[in-house]
Order: structure tokens, then C-alpha cells, then sequence
């Protein structure tokens, strides 16, 4: 059950072709040349991760592209939201006011820029400020579109685990934590799913989930030991 009380499905991650992603990008955000063959899924959960390289027009973007040589390709990702959390693009926003928020308070990490889409319609409504791309066979899905420059690095797991390391991963994650602290925003006042100190609300969310796939079955089997450890402290 949602927090409507209706029954929740499984979530189907965007299905989108790279040509017609490519063609999207050109129209949509301020691109002059989108290279379709660099085109690359990352992995992701729920939603679609694309790294791409690109060539931002200097004059439409509102900013510079990350190069200092004009005509010379930069790197981004393009994120493609399911469509559960597409419906909701206060959070969205709220995500983008966040990074803002970071870059704002000088923490020495590497944020990715937003590269904001075209202006499509003038409108109060939140809706208008996001891209959307209609996806599924017969385009009746549509999902938030979002482009952010690449960081370049390596997953954390990749690298050996030496003290050193771990003492900087605390330091980073502390100072995101500190800044994150005066950021706020009535739209993430909210119950997360996977908050452990909501576990039975999370719980009674995806009980009536029928056929549920591997993830959900693994999921299920980490909150019953997390469970069991609470119940023995």
C-alpha cells in the first residue's frame, strides 16, 4: 500500500532508444551536437543513467560549458526518472535546490551543474520548469529529464579500503551532512521507504506486492535480519 492506501507496483525503469534520446537532448537542452556513439547505460536502481558526450551551446545554456575550447565535447549524464517519482517533481526540484545549496556553501566535493532544459512553456506550475519524455510503446508513460555534467572517478570498492581512505570518506560525508543541515525544503518532509527507522511502514508498503522480483525477495531478507538485530539490542 502507498501512503493513499492504494496497492504499489513495481516500478519499471524508462525504456528509451539512444536515437531517439539523442534527438530528444538536441531539442529539449541546449545541445548544438549530441555524439549518440558514446552514449553508455550506468547502472542505476529505478531510474535511467546515460553518460554521454556533448557540445553545449554557450549562448542558450545560460553558462559555460565545462571546456575551455569552444566546439570541444564535455561529458554528462542524462537521468530519466521513473515514472512513481516523475509524478512528483516538487521533490525533484528539491533535489536540484540541494546541489545548489552544496556548491553554495564551498565544501570542497565535486558537485555536478544542471544544465537546464530549453524554455518550453511559461507557466507557475512546477511541471513547466522540467523536461519530460514520453516513453513505452504507445508513449503513455512520461518521466523527468535531467542532465548533469560528469564527475569522473571510481566506485568507492574499487580502490583498497586503507585508513586513509576510510578517514577521508568520513571527513567528505561529514561536511555534506554539516551543509546539508541548512538546507531545507517542505517537500522532503516526507516518510523515505527505505529509512530503517520506518521499517514497519516500508513493510506495510510492498506487502501487497504480487510476484515481486529478486531485488524486492533480497530487500525482504535484509529488513528481517535488521529486524531480528533491533529486537536483540
Amino acid at each position: 500500500m502507498n501512503d493513499s492506501g492504494s496497492t504499489v507496483e513495481v516500478r519499471i525503469k524508462p525504456r528509451v532508444s539512444s536515437c531517439r534520446l539523442e534527438k530528444y537532448l538536441l531539442e529539449r537542452f541546449p545541445f548544438v551536437e549530441v555524439n549518440v556513439a558514446s552514449l553508455k547505460e550506468l547502472n542505476s536502481y529505478e531510474d535511467r543513467n546515460y553518460y554521454f558526450k556533448g557540445i553545449l551551446d554557450a549562448k542558450v545554456s545560460g553558462g559555460k560549458a565545462d571546456s575551455e575550447v569552444p566546439n570541444i565535447f564535455d561529458e554528462f549524464v542524462v537521468k530519466i526518472y521513473n515514472q512513481e517519482d516523475s509524478n512528483e517533481p516538487a521533490i525533484v526540484d528539491a533535489q536540484i535546490k540541494a546541489l545548489l545549496h552544496l556548491k553554495e556553501e564551498n565544501i570542497n566535493v565535486k558537485i555536478p551543474t544542471e544544465v537546464f532544459p530549453r524554455p518550453h512553456q511559461q507557466s507557475p506550475d512546477l511541471e513547466q520548469k522540467f523536461a519530460f519524455i514520453e516513453w513505452d510503446d504507445d508513449c503513455s508513460k512520461k518521466s523527468i529529464v535531467r542532465v548533469l555534467s560528469f564527475v569522473p572517478g571510481k566506485m568507492f570498492e574499487e580502490e583498497e579500503s586503507t585508513k586513509r581512505r576510510l578517514y577521508n570518506l568520513g571527513e567528505m560525508l561529514g561536511k555534506l551532512d554539516m551543509a546539508l543541515k541548512t538546507f531545507y525544503d517542505p517537500s522532503l518532509v516526507r516518510t523515505f521507504t527505505w529509512n530503517l527507522k520506518v521499517r514497519i511502514y516500508t513493510v506495510n508498503r510492498y506487502s501487497g506486492l504480487q510476484k515481486a522480483p529478486l531485488k524486492l525477495i533480497i530487500f525482504f531478507g535484509i529488513l528481517c535480519i535488521t529486524l531480528l538485530y533491533y529486537q536483540n539490542e
